[in-house]
């Protein structure tokens, strides 16, 4: 299940992002319905969208990223508009590791593994 915005993640007991785009299971959807729209466990993938800034690219790179990691969401994407390019960050043995793709590099995601799109192709929509 794919929601843009709307949807919270519970990252601790006083705190709850609101990603620009959240997937999730099918099993999550259900238990989130009827209900507040709030996450409580890991999704299997945050989007967050970053104008330029210094507090936005604080919150998306730092802050966001660390309370992410500690939840265990597999991927976190960082889609950046004022460089045209994405950051995916995957979590591998408990720590994320990113890899930045810009311009006609085709993305590499372990959620998504049969997606054939550059980034160019997502900024271009």
């Amino acid at each position: 299940m794919v929601r843009s915005s709307g949807t919270g993640v519970r990252t601790s007991i006083d705190r709850c992002r609101l990603p620009d785009v959240v997937v999730f299971t099918q099993q999550q959807c259900q238990e989130i319905r009827g209900k507040s729209a709030v996450l409580t466990s890991a999704p299997l993938l945050v989007v967050e969208v970053v104008s330029s800034g210094e507090e936005q690219i604080d919150r998306d790179y730092r802050q966001k990223r660390a309370e992410y990691e500690a939840l265990g969401i597999s991927e976190y994407w960082i889609v950046k508009l004022f460089s045209e390019s994405i950051s995916i960050v995957k979590l591998v043995k408990g720590k994320y590791r990113e890899t930045v793709f810009e311009k006609e590099d085709s993305i590499a995601s372990q959620i998504f593994s049969q997606i054939d799109l550059t980034v160019r192709d997502i900024f271009n929509v």
